[in-house]
């Protein structure tokens, strides 16, 4: 099949576009996987936050931590602080009633449960805790 100069001259454009495109898409690439590296290659820090309210007042909470590991024994470690610090804040504290919607794997096993009666127990309160659905009214 022999093209026209016209015919050769469009598809040469063609692939020179496509190319171009390809080289766009690389050049994205790189760059992404750039800001992946240096974004994983620093040093991370895990957030812990709660909100505390009472009849008179508010208190929000956040523990900072290098342990990033977000699994059970870090939530058991977190709800031990905030309940040490409220019985500073609030010394006539009798009962906590938690909210939460976070992960399974963190805050609804069974280990989380035991613990809940143990925390009851240490400062001697009455623990009850309640779940949202995860995500529940964010979004449609």
């Amino acid at each position: 099949m022999v093209l026209s100069g016209a015919e050769r001259a469009r598809r040469c454009r063609e692939k020179k576009k496509k190319a171009g495109l390809s080289e766009i898409m690389k050049q994205k690439d790189r760059k992404r996987k750039q800001i992946q590296s240096v974004h994983w290659s620093r040093k991370q820090l895990s957030l812990f936050t709660a909100h505390v309210w009472t009849n008179s007042t508010t208190y929000p909470l956040v523990i900072v931590s290098k342990d990033i590991s977000h699994n059970k024994y870090t939530v058991a470690t977190c709800l031990e602080r905030i309940l040490t610090r409220l019985q500073i804040l609030i010394p006539s504290l009798d009962e906590l009633i938690i909210f939460s919607d976070g992960s399974s794997s963190q805050f609804k096993q069974r280990f989380l449960f035991k613990n809940l009666s143990y925390l009851a127990n240490k400062f001697d309160i009455t623990l009850s805790w309640n779940f949202f659905a995860s995500n529940h009214g964010k979004g449609k």
